[in-house]
Protein backbone atom coordinates (compact mmCIF):
# COMPACT_ATOMS: atom_id res chain seq x y z
CA UNK A 1 0.00 0.00 0.00
CA UNK A 2 1.49 3.61 -1.03
CA UNK A 3 2.87 5.52 1.57
CA UNK A 4 0.21 8.70 2.61
CA UNK A 5 2.47 11.18 2.23
CA UNK A 6 3.66 9.92 -1.10
CA UNK A 7 0.57 10.73 -2.34
CA UNK A 8 0.42 14.22 -0.94
CA UNK A 9 4.27 15.43 -1.54
CA UNK A 10 6.83 14.81 -4.15
CA UNK A 11 10.50 15.43 -4.01
CA UNK A 12 11.64 17.64 -6.76
CA UNK A 13 14.51 20.40 -6.90
CA UNK A 14 13.48 24.25 -6.29
CA UNK A 15 14.40 24.37 -10.12
CA UNK A 16 12.11 21.55 -10.92
CA UNK A 17 9.38 23.11 -9.09
CA UNK A 18 9.39 26.53 -10.54
CA UNK A 19 8.86 24.74 -14.03
CA UNK A 20 5.77 22.52 -12.66
CA UNK A 21 4.39 25.64 -11.71
CA UNK A 22 4.82 27.36 -14.77
CA UNK A 23 3.54 24.88 -17.21
CA UNK A 24 0.22 24.13 -14.81
CA UNK A 25 -0.44 27.60 -14.90
CA UNK A 26 0.30 28.09 -18.34
CA UNK A 27 3.16 30.30 -18.19
CA UNK A 28 5.17 28.74 -21.44
CA UNK A 29 7.57 31.92 -22.53
CA UNK A 30 10.75 32.27 -20.82
CA UNK A 31 13.29 34.88 -21.74
CA UNK A 32 16.99 35.19 -20.60
CA UNK A 33 20.64 34.61 -20.81
CA UNK A 34 22.06 31.23 -20.03
CA UNK A 35 24.30 31.72 -17.02
CA UNK A 36 26.15 29.82 -13.59
CA UNK A 37 23.60 30.08 -11.36
CA UNK A 38 20.43 29.29 -13.19
CA UNK A 39 21.95 26.25 -14.91
CA UNK A 40 19.05 24.33 -12.82
CA UNK A 41 16.77 26.14 -13.97
CA UNK A 42 17.94 26.32 -17.97
CA UNK A 43 18.20 22.14 -17.06
CA UNK A 44 14.70 22.05 -15.96
CA UNK A 45 13.58 24.35 -18.78
CA UNK A 46 14.89 21.70 -20.96
CA UNK A 47 13.08 19.03 -19.86
CA UNK A 48 9.67 20.71 -21.33
CA UNK A 49 8.66 20.56 -25.28
CA UNK A 50 5.57 22.68 -24.50
CA UNK A 51 7.88 25.77 -22.91
CA UNK A 52 9.83 28.18 -24.98
CA UNK A 53 13.09 29.43 -23.87
CA UNK A 54 14.00 32.51 -26.07
CA UNK A 55 17.90 33.30 -25.23
CA UNK A 56 19.35 37.14 -25.53
CA UNK A 57 22.20 38.45 -25.38
CA UNK A 58 21.46 40.89 -22.85
CA UNK A 59 19.26 40.92 -20.07
CA UNK A 60 17.20 43.99 -20.56
CA UNK A 61 15.96 42.42 -24.00
CA UNK A 62 14.29 39.58 -21.90
CA UNK A 63 12.18 41.96 -19.63
CA UNK A 64 11.40 43.83 -22.58
CA UNK A 65 10.53 40.85 -24.45
CA UNK A 66 8.14 39.60 -21.70
CA UNK A 67 6.55 43.09 -21.11
CA UNK A 68 5.78 42.81 -25.08
CA UNK A 69 4.25 39.54 -24.59
CA UNK A 70 2.02 41.05 -21.54
CA UNK A 71 1.19 43.98 -23.71
CA UNK A 72 -0.08 42.52 -26.84
CA UNK A 73 -1.57 39.41 -25.28
CA UNK A 74 -2.31 39.68 -21.58
CA UNK A 75 -0.50 37.08 -20.78
CA UNK A 76 2.15 36.73 -18.10
CA UNK A 77 5.98 36.13 -19.34
CA UNK A 78 8.77 35.35 -17.19
CA UNK A 79 12.54 36.77 -17.69
CA UNK A 80 15.63 35.90 -15.82
CA UNK A 81 19.04 37.26 -14.54
CA UNK A 82 21.63 35.94 -13.31
CA UNK A 83 23.46 37.13 -9.86
CA UNK A 84 25.18 40.55 -10.16
CA UNK A 85 25.40 42.53 -13.28
CA UNK A 86 22.51 39.73 -15.35
CA UNK A 87 19.99 41.19 -11.80
CA UNK A 88 21.05 44.73 -12.75
CA UNK A 89 20.56 43.93 -16.83
CA UNK A 90 17.50 42.78 -15.91
CA UNK A 91 15.76 46.02 -13.45
CA UNK A 92 17.24 48.69 -15.86
CA UNK A 93 13.74 47.68 -18.51
CA UNK A 94 11.41 46.73 -15.83
CA UNK A 95 10.92 50.42 -15.71
CA UNK A 96 8.96 50.20 -18.58
CA UNK A 97 6.44 47.59 -17.38
CA UNK A 98 6.11 49.35 -13.92
CA UNK A 99 5.11 52.81 -16.17
CA UNK A 100 2.75 50.78 -17.96
CA UNK A 101 1.22 48.37 -15.52
CA UNK A 102 2.56 45.46 -17.17
CA UNK A 103 2.32 41.99 -15.56
CA UNK A 104 5.33 40.86 -16.02
CA UNK A 105 7.57 38.02 -13.56
CA UNK A 106 11.30 38.29 -12.72
CA UNK A 107 13.79 36.02 -11.73
CA UNK A 108 17.05 36.26 -10.41
CA UNK A 109 19.32 34.41 -8.70
CA UNK A 110 22.20 34.86 -6.22
CA UNK A 111 24.80 33.46 -4.41
CA UNK A 112 23.91 30.74 -1.11
CA UNK A 113 22.48 32.61 1.32
CA UNK A 114 25.00 31.47 3.97
CA UNK A 115 27.63 34.30 2.10
CA UNK A 116 24.60 36.68 1.70
CA UNK A 117 23.08 37.16 4.93
CA UNK A 118 25.47 38.67 6.56
CA UNK A 119 27.19 40.09 3.42
CA UNK A 120 30.79 38.39 2.66
CA UNK A 121 31.53 40.06 -0.35
CA UNK A 122 30.60 37.01 -2.93
CA UNK A 123 32.06 37.47 -6.26
CA UNK A 124 29.04 39.44 -8.40
CA UNK A 125 27.20 39.63 -4.68
CA UNK A 126 24.00 41.96 -5.28
CA UNK A 127 21.11 42.63 -2.85
CA UNK A 128 18.28 41.73 -5.59
CA UNK A 129 15.55 41.90 -3.20
CA UNK A 130 16.60 45.79 -2.39
CA UNK A 131 17.18 46.76 -5.75
CA UNK A 132 14.24 46.02 -7.28
CA UNK A 133 11.64 46.96 -4.52
CA UNK A 134 11.95 50.59 -6.27
CA UNK A 135 10.62 49.36 -9.61
CA UNK A 136 8.23 46.29 -9.01
CA UNK A 137 4.91 45.58 -7.10
CA UNK A 138 6.55 43.15 -4.60
CA UNK A 139 9.84 41.17 -4.13
CA UNK A 140 10.82 38.58 -1.92
CA UNK A 141 14.01 36.64 -1.43
CA UNK A 142 13.15 32.67 -1.04
CA UNK A 143 15.30 31.56 1.88
CA UNK A 144 12.92 27.61 2.56
CA UNK A 145 12.81 25.76 -0.74
CA UNK A 146 9.24 24.90 0.64
CA UNK A 147 7.66 27.99 0.46
CA UNK A 148 8.88 28.54 -3.08
CA UNK A 149 5.36 27.60 -4.54
CA UNK A 150 3.41 29.85 -1.86
CA UNK A 151 5.89 32.52 -2.80
CA UNK A 152 5.18 32.06 -6.64
CA UNK A 153 1.30 32.32 -6.54
CA UNK A 154 1.81 35.27 -3.73
CA UNK A 155 3.91 36.84 -6.65
CA UNK A 156 1.53 35.96 -9.54
CA UNK A 157 -1.14 37.60 -7.41
CA UNK A 158 0.21 40.49 -6.77
CA UNK A 159 1.53 41.52 -10.34
CA UNK A 160 -2.46 40.92 -11.56
CA UNK A 161 -4.18 42.75 -8.22
CA UNK A 162 -5.55 45.92 -8.09
CA UNK A 163 -2.98 47.86 -10.68
CA UNK A 164 -1.31 45.24 -12.41
CA UNK A 165 2.81 45.86 -12.70
CA UNK A 166 6.03 43.58 -12.88
CA UNK A 167 6.76 41.45 -9.89
CA UNK A 168 10.38 39.90 -8.46
CA UNK A 169 11.70 36.51 -6.55
CA UNK A 170 15.29 35.96 -5.84
CA UNK A 171 16.23 32.62 -5.52
CA UNK A 172 19.27 31.47 -4.27
CA UNK A 173 21.77 28.50 -5.75
CA UNK A 174 20.74 26.46 -2.82
CA UNK A 175 16.79 26.87 -3.55
CA UNK A 176 17.13 26.35 -7.38
CA UNK A 177 19.49 23.19 -7.18
CA UNK A 178 18.37 21.78 -3.78
CA UNK A 179 15.95 18.69 -3.29
CA UNK A 180 12.66 19.58 -1.15
CA UNK A 181 9.60 18.14 -0.15
CA UNK A 182 6.51 20.01 -1.69
CA UNK A 183 3.05 19.71 -1.16
CA UNK A 184 0.96 18.23 -4.63
CA UNK A 185 -2.41 20.70 -4.02
CA UNK A 186 -0.09 23.64 -3.45
CA UNK A 187 2.35 22.63 -6.69
CA UNK A 188 -0.82 22.61 -8.66
CA UNK A 189 -3.00 24.82 -7.68
CA UNK A 190 -5.22 26.84 -10.28
CA UNK A 191 -5.64 30.56 -11.38
CA UNK A 192 -8.36 31.62 -9.29
CA UNK A 193 -11.28 32.87 -11.08
CA UNK A 194 -10.94 36.46 -11.05
CA UNK A 195 -7.36 36.04 -12.35
CA UNK A 196 -9.29 33.98 -15.62
CA UNK A 197 -11.75 37.06 -16.18
CA UNK A 198 -8.84 40.13 -15.48
CA UNK A 199 -6.27 38.61 -18.26
CA UNK A 200 -8.56 38.90 -21.01
CA UNK A 201 -9.83 42.30 -19.79
CA UNK A 202 -6.19 43.49 -19.21
CA UNK A 203 -5.32 42.79 -22.77
CA UNK A 204 -8.19 44.89 -24.21
CA UNK A 205 -7.24 48.10 -22.11
CA UNK A 206 -3.47 47.51 -23.31
CA UNK A 207 -4.53 47.20 -27.00
CA UNK A 208 -6.49 50.23 -26.82
CA UNK A 209 -3.57 52.14 -24.92
CA UNK A 210 -1.20 50.79 -27.70
CA UNK A 211 -3.82 52.43 -30.20
CA UNK A 212 -3.96 55.63 -28.44
CA UNK A 213 -0.22 56.13 -27.88
CA UNK A 214 0.41 55.39 -31.96
CA UNK A 215 -1.87 57.80 -32.92
CA UNK A 216 -0.51 60.68 -30.75
CA UNK A 217 3.57 59.66 -31.43
CA UNK A 218 2.03 59.87 -35.43
CA UNK A 219 0.82 63.43 -34.40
Amino acid sequence: MPDHDDLTHVSMTGAEAVVHILRHLRITEVFGLASGKLSPLFKALSACDDMRFTGVRHEASAAFMASGIAASTGRIALCLGETGPGGLNLLSALGGAWANHLPVLAITSSNPSAIMHPHRGGFSSTDNEALYRQLTKWTCRVTIGERLPELFHRALREALSGRPGPVHLDIPAEILGGTFRYSRAELDAPWPASWAVRLPLMRGMWRRWSICYAMQSAL
